[in-house]
C-alpha cells in the first residue's frame, strides 16, 4: 500500500533519477484478489493490466510470481524506465519470495554499476548471478530464474551468436550488452572469453599489445570471434 504507478512515474521522470523499490510480493500476493484490496492494486499496476494479471494467473497459478513481476515491470517500462533489476529476497532460509528490492534507472551507467552491487550478494551458478538472497542457503539448484540469466554455456553461446565472425573490443562487448538489459556483470563476459579463447572459438588480435597473460582479458582488448 502507499506504492502506485503515479508515484513511480514522479520519481524517474527526469533525466539521471534512479529509483530502487521495495516491491512487497509476499504481501501482494497475499491481497491480489481480495475484494477491499483492487484498488490498490490498480493504482500499483494500472486497472487494465490488473485485470489481466488476474486473468493469466488464472490461466497459468503455477506461474504467478513471473506474471505478478512481469506485469510490473511492463508497466514501469510504459512509464519510462530503461533499465529494470530486480533482486529477490527469500524468507529466512527457504526459498519462497518474500519481496524484491527493484532499482530502475533511465541511464545504463547506473543500471551497470547496480548490476555489481547486486551481484556481491547473490546466489551464483558458474559465477554468474541471480539476483537472489537466501541466509543460510548455499545451494542455487532449484533457485527461481525469470529468464534474467543463464549458465555460463549460455553466455559463451550468445557471444558467439551476436559476434561471430566479428572483430570488436572487449570493452565494447561489455558497453553493448549493458545497453542491452542484460544482467550479467563484467567479470562474467570476461570469464565467457577466456574460456571461449582456450577452446579456439576466438582469439586475441590486438595490434602491438604486451603479452596478455593467461586467463585474463582487459577491456582494452581486441577479440576476433572464428567461425
Amino acid at each position: 500500500k502507499g506504492l502506485t504507478v503515479n508515484l513511480i512515474r514522479s520519481v524517474i521522470k527526469e533525466w539521471g533519477c534512479d529509483c530502487l523499490v521495495f516491491f512487497n510480493y509476499n504481501r501482494i500476493n497475499l491481497d491480489l484478489e481480495k475484494e477491499n484490496s483492487q484498488k490498490d492494486m490498480a493504482l500499483l499496476f494500472g486497472l487494465d493490466n490488473f485485470k489481466n494479471i488476474i486473468s493469466q494467473i488464472k490461466r497459468y497459478p503455477n506461474e504467478r510470481e513471473k506474471i505478478i513481476l512481469e506485469a510490473f515491470k511492463e508497466i514501469c517500462l510504459e512509464i519510462g524506465v530503461k533499465y529494470f533489476l530486480p533482486f529477490r529476497i527469500t524468507l529466512e532460509k527457504k526459498n519462497k519470495t518474500s519481496h524484491y528490492l527493484i532499482f530502475m534507472t533511465k541511464h545504463v551507467l547506473g543500471f551497470a554499476k547496480m548490476k555489481e552491487v547486486m551481484a556481491k550478494y547473490s546466489l551464483l551458478e558458474d559465477g554468474i548471478p541471480n539476483y537472489t538472497y537466501i541466509e543460510g542457503y548455499d545451494n542455487t539448484a532449484d533457485i527461481l530464474n525469470f529468464g534474467i540469466v543463464g549458465p555460463m554455456e549460455n553466455l559463451k553461446n550468445l557471444l558467439i551468436k551476436d559476434f561471430q565472425k566479428k572483430v570488436i573490443l572487449v570493452g565494447k562487448i561489455i558497453d553493448l550488452y549493458n545497453e542491452k538489459g542484460l544482467f550479467y556483470i563484467d567479470k562474467n563476459i570476461k570469464s565467457a572469453l577466456i574460456k571461449l579463447e582456450d577452446e579456439k572459438k576466438i582469439e586475441d588480435c590486438t595490434p602491438n599489445a604486451t603479452t596478455k597473460r593467461k586467463g585474463t582479458f582487459s577491456e582494452k582488448r581486441l577479440v576476433r570471434f572464428l567461425g
